[in-house]
């Protein structure tokens, strides 16, 4: 499970309380105080903490009791505590993720795509369109998931921090012999 903090784009800004900016967070679970606080149990991916509110690790809300309770050791290693109110108030978004035990991946990565630009895919994009197709074959019986991504706007281009980067993806259900894909 992950939470995403709001933000204008820079993961160097921290929030008042020390939560990085537009930056995801690793929901490693949560727990209930014996004294009733319910707490969230996160972690930056940073491994290193900057979260300096209520129940962050030098907060004066634990005693050793409570830090027994739920294994605080006091470490920086990226894992903190916040209550499930903070919680609420810091973060954005929160997505639980599909468990991809057993599951295969490929990746096809363009960098510095040089792909003459046609302009004639459809009413897509104009004349700046570029079109990749990739066809994807299985003899086998199964579900396939696509995930498109661009770039961070902090790594584009002028051009493109104008608005001028888009993407669709169309999929085609085809059944043939021995193989299906999922609409």
């Amino acid at each position: 499970m992950t939470a995403g903090t709001a933000g204008g784009g820079n993961h160097d800004v921290k929030t008042v309380i020390g939560l990085a900016e537009s930056h995801a967070y690793t929901v490693l679970g949560c727990a209930i105080l014996s004294n009733g606080q319910k707490l969230v149990k996160m972690r930056n991916p940073w491994s290193s903490e900057t979260f300096k509110g209520d129940w962050s690790r030098n907060s004066d809300k634990w005693t050793p009791e409570l830090k027994a309770e739920v294994g605080e050791d006091g470490a920086d290693d990226g894992v903190f505590f916040m209550s499930l109110v903070d919680f609420h108030s810091n973060f954005s978004s929160t997505s639980i993720n599909l468990d991809t035990t057993g599951m295969h991946n490929a990746y096809i990565l363009k960098l510095n795509d040089q792909s003459p630009s046609n302009g004639t895919w459809g009413n897509h994009c104009g004349d700046g369109c570029v079109q990749h197709t990739y066809t994807i074959t299985s003899t086998v019986d199964q579900t396939i998931y696509v995930e498109a991504h661009t770039w961070d706007s902090r790594q584009q281009t002028a051009a493109c921090k104008q608005g001028r980067t888009k993407y669709s993806i169309f999929m085609n259900k085809q059944t043939r012999a021995n193989s299906k894909f999922a609409d």
